[in-house]
């Protein structure tokens, strides 16, 4: 049958366990897809806990995309003029244990008594550049950009 199918004589000296093994690893390429994950998680400071607000690993978008992660934080009372914020990267709780990678300093309007709505917005593009943007009661504070190296 396998003759008249295909024209011509089977093989007969084929280990089937190799072919089999084979054909797995040629569908197994072609259905393989690499991405690249953030090893450690991003996050700020809060006491001596870190607050994480990229999650270790987090898939990284396709080029051309990015990754937008925040969180709102409250600010009763604050009769502060600054805040400053510290960024960490790492897998601890403790931010003893963690990398120091930035700090952000948030401005106050002195005169301002009511309650802040701070939001942090996180992006991470395909070449690791973290982009941190905060915002006091939605009007953008400040910016800056942090390149991330996970070459270690």
């Amino acid at each position: 049958m396998v003759k008249n199918y295909f024209g011509k004589e089977p093989l007969q000296n084929v280990n089937v366990d190799e072919v089999v093994a084979y054909g797995a690893t040629i569908s197994a390429y072609q259905n393989l897809k690499i991405h690249d994950i953030t090893n450690k998680a991003i996050g700020i400071n809060a006491g001596e806990k870190m607050i994480v607000i990229i999650p270790a690993n987090t898939v990284l978008p396709v080029r051309g995309k990015t990754l937008l992660y925040y969180r709102n934080f409250k600010l009763k009372n604050n009769y502060n003029k600054q805040q400053i914020v510290r960024i960490y990267e790492g897998n601890n709780e403790k931010i003893s244990e963690n990398t120091y990678i930035g700090k952000f300093l948030i401005n106050f309007n002195k005169n301002d008594k009511k309650e802040k709505i701070i939001k942090i917005v996180m992006s991470l593009d395909h070449n690791s550049i973290l982009n941190v943007v905060i915002k006091v009661n939605d009007e953008k504070n400040n910016e800056f950009e942090i390149k991330m190296n996970y070459d270690e």
